[in-house]
């Protein structure tokens, strides 16, 4: 029971997307929690965060998509680089589809660092995101 209504609320948020036109306040609601994401995967970092909201602050255009890719792209592992590289071909994505498949990627990253972190939680061995190639 719990877990379908923690389905049916999902299926509502992200349907929110779908209205036409689309609900910005939704959008842009969506968007601060993904840059927080962001900022999440180099918490020290303010300079980049401050690049990350100046790059992504503006209008929700097609050209947002590719915005949030290349981030995605700085930030995620290496692994990671043969996914997007693959869905940027594929882009421009219908915006709610886009956001959900972008924030679903950004938790696989973020539970590809809580991982790494316990794997080398008590080896003496930092981790350190990336902040760019």
């Amino acid at each position: 029971m719990e877990e379908q209504i923690k389905e049916q609320y999902e299926k509502a948020f992200w349907d929110l997307l779908d209205n036409d036109p689309p609900d910005i306040q939704h959008v842009e609601k969506i968007l601060e929690e993904i840059k927080q994401i962001l900022y999440s995967f180099v918490p020290t970092r303010t300079d980049i965060h401050h690049k990350i909201n100046n790059d992504l602050s503006g209008g929700i255009t097609w050209e947002l998509q590719t915005k949030l890719m290349f981030w995605a792209e700085k930030l995620q592992a290496p692994i990671y680089d043969q996914i997007t590289q693959s869905w940027k071909r594929k882009l421009p994505e219908k915006l709610s589809e886009f956001l959900k498949k972008y924030y679903e990627h950004l938790s696989t990253i973020r539970k590809g660092i809580a991982d790494y972190n316990k794997k080398t939680s008590g080896s003496g061995v930092g981790f350190t995101m990336r902040s760019g190639r």
